[in-house]
């Protein structure tokens, strides 16, 4: 009996200097996420930090590059705003809080690219392309419900005894659904949060 193992060196890109990679629908539906904000998996990508205690503006960067020079896509559509050239997407507002949050169950991944091709010129640290999911031939959906509430939280451990425990309440909902309008040419697809 004869064994022949044989490989080869991989192949390595010289004429491309872009990193990254995509985040599939696997990743964002298993990975914890607080807030279900799809940009806190961004750190997940080679080359994209978080900046700490940066409150106002958004949050991170590629390669050490300012936040503003990370671009934002939806399905190949640039989600910048014109004047600060920060995200549209899950951005926060001037009190610090996202004024709108992109649905989670509505992504079917998240592609970045650090150092992006020519066609990407308008930003210089990385482009981030959110490819939004759409209906099917069949009928698909999800649905979650997460809730805390102060009768199933833990006592803080510098509350004491007799006082009472401090309220929580947060409850989050919804669902997706998707099918076909016209069997492969025409398809819907509906998120609620």
């Amino acid at each position: 009996q004869t064994v022949t193992v044989t490989s080869e060196a991989p192949a390595v890109n010289t004429t491309d200097a872009t990193l990254g990679g995509t985040i599939s629908n696997q990743a964002i539906t298993d990975l914890p996420l607080n807030g279900r904000d799809f940009k806190s998996l961004l750190t997940l990508r080679p080359g994209i930090s978080a900046i700490q205690g940066d409150a106002g503006v958004d949050s991170w960067t590629a390669n050490g590059t300012r936040a503003e020079d990370v671009g934002y896509l939806l399905d190949g559509l640039r989600m910048d705003e014109a004047y600060t050239g920060n995200s549209t997407i899950n951005s926060p507002i001037t009190d610090g809080q996202s004024g709108t949050i992109f649905p989670v169950d509505a992504i079917q991944e998240v592609n970045t690219e650090e150092n992006p091709k020519a066609e990407f010129g308008w930003k210089p640290g990385a482009i981030v392309n959110v490819g939004m999911k759409s209906g099917t031939n069949e009928l698909h959906g999800t649905g979650f419900a997460f809730g805390r509430d102060t009768s199933f939280d833990a006592r803080n451990y510098f509350d004491v005894a007799p006082d009472p425990k401090q309220p929580v309440q947060l409850e989050q909902f919804g669902g997706s659904a998707g099918g076909p309008i016209i069997k492969n040419k025409l398809f819907w697809f509906a998120d609620y949060e």
